[in-house]
């Protein structure tokens, strides 16, 4: 079986802000981008209630994800 990788590019705003939102509140904030990749950084917490999370992905990231690999298995599925 091939191994794919699929990249799925986050686009920040102009001050270089990833949109993020809580699990718990689903309140949103941003992230700078250096933060989410710094090793030393151990856990995020949202500003808004505190809690700790591995993942404060927007809905719109996860839409946006399943439907590039919505993609690629239809392109996948043509190739066969």
């Amino acid at each position: 079986m091939d191994n794919f990788t699929l990249t799925i590019e986050i686009p920040t705003d102009s001050d270089g802000f990833i949109p993020m939102e809580c699990p718990l509140c689903e309140e949103r904030f941003g992230l700078r981008v250096e933060d989410i990749e710094d090793d030393e950084v151990l856990e995020m917490r949202c500003p808004h209630c505190g809690i700790a999370s591995e993942s404060f992905v927007t809905p719109e990231i996860v839409e946006l994800a399943e439907t590039k690999l919505a993609n690629l298995h239809s392109v996948l599925s043509m190739t066969k």
